[in-house]
């Protein structure tokens, strides 16, 4: 599994211009590849396995995991080596306190030194997204669309460090989204939606404040969080019946290189 996932991965940031070190473009594919559901949660990430998958030495392989783990997306297991994470409710509460504490500096710092209505248009644009990815009933189209429009919001800011200090709290939002069953995703997002044109037009006014407190109560959705954990906790779990046939069954190297 974890072979075939790399072999066909295919990255933009890959093949974006200047990544020279190997260890950024092993971190870089990884990464990705995590992201976007290609390795699932709870595959050994096995250092030995990797080095001929992405032809590459161990060095940058083990720097690359190591950055992964600060991440949160990898874990390192004391005798038993890396293993994509399994994100708990915790992970995901604590995740989006750091993303409403960000963004909402955003907010503050992008009306307080001023922007034009032309930046607010990725972020309309990305509602449209949205809004067609559920007509279509693409969830992995509609998670896209959030991160695009929480991107553009870091973005009104012009600050690279704040957008530094969020990147990986999004990546771990988008990583987990891909974990939630389509169904259940969509209809808990159709709210979403409608708080982001909300979002949109209290900074088109200019009202910080306002804008602010749209995004703390979207952040603060407890009942869809919930519902959210407990749909992902049975997708996770009814994959691990259909992969293991059963519960406890330990993964070997060999299943996991299928």
């Amino acid at each position: 599994m974890l072979r075939a996932a790399m072999a066909k991965f295919s990255s933009p940031e890959g093949k974006a211009a200047g990544v020279h070190r190997l260890s950024d473009l092993a971190y870089n594919k990884l990464r990705y590849a995590i992201s976007e559901g290609q390795i699932a949660a709870g595959t050994r990430l096995i250092e030995l396995e990797l080095t001929r998958t992405l032809n590459m030495g161990r060095t940058p392989i083990h720097d690359a995991l190591v950055r992964l783990v600060g991440d949160g997306l990898v874990e390192s297991v004391p005798n038993a080596g890396f293993f994509v994470r399994h994100l708990t409710l915790e992970d995901i509460e604590m995740n989006n306190e750091i993303r409403a504490a960000l963004e909402g500096l955003a907010v503050r710092v992008a009306c307080r030194r001023g922007f034009s209505d032309m930046q607010l248009i990725e972020m309309e644009h990305a509602c449209d997204l949205m809004a067609q990815a559920h007509e279509n009933k693409d969830p992995r189209g509609s998670a896209q669309a959030d991160f695009r429009f929480h991107q553009a919001l870091i973005a009104l800011a012009n600050n690279p460090r704040l957008d530094a200090a969020i990147r990986a709290s999004h990546m771990l939002f988008l990583t987990w989204s891909r974990s939630v069953p389509a169904e259940t995703y969509l209809k808990l997002n159709t709210g979403v939606l409608a708080e982001h044109r909300q979002i949109v037009e209290a900074l088109r006014q200019r009202n910080a404040a306002e804008a602010e407190r749209l995004l703390q109560r979207s952040f603060d959705n407890k009942e869809r969080l919930a519902e959210q954990v407990r749909s992902t906790k049975m997708s996770q779990a009814l994959r691990k019946v259909s992969v293991l046939g059963e519960f406890g069954h330990e993964i070997s190297s060999k299943e996991i290189q299928r």
